[in-house]
């Protein structure tokens, strides 16, 4: 196993201990719902999206939860009992090259759902 680093965000954790031909296969997984747009640069062009690294929400964000956990998600549309929290920017926002579990959006809802005391669910929603 090859470790790979990465000076982008979020990248070092997943990338770490993965052979090459992992990591070859996870790009070309990723890539197989977004396009390049000249004017937006990577659009997403189907939602909603799912492959085996990412999923796109019909409303057009990426999950931030743990698919593992029923109910890791939040809901859509957001309710007001919980602490949500919309999450905009590009493709480090995003997550590009990462999987859910691996985003800012993701670490940001499990650190605040963990370490804040808010006596509600913190839901992320990821538009980047």
């Amino acid at each position: 196993m090859s470790q790979i680093l990465s000076t982008e965000a979020g990248r070092l954790h997943f990338y770490d201990l993965k052979s090459q031909e992992e990591i070859n296969k996870w790009s070309a997984d990723e890539g197989s719902f977004r396009e390049y747009q000249s004017y937006v640069h990577w659009k997403t062009f189907e939602t909603p999206s799912e492959n085996k690294h990412q999923r796109i929400h019909k409303a057009g964000y990426r999950y931030s939860g743990d698919y593992r956990i029923k109910g890791d998600d939040g809901p859509w549309p957001p309710k007001a009992k919980n602490f949500n929290i919309f999450f905009f920017g590009g493709s480090t926002a995003f997550g590009a090259g990462v999987p859910d579990l691996a985003t800012v959006a993701s670490y940001l809802q499990d650190i605040g759902n963990q370490q804040l005391n808010l006596k509600k669910n913190i839901y992320v929603y990821n538009f980047g």
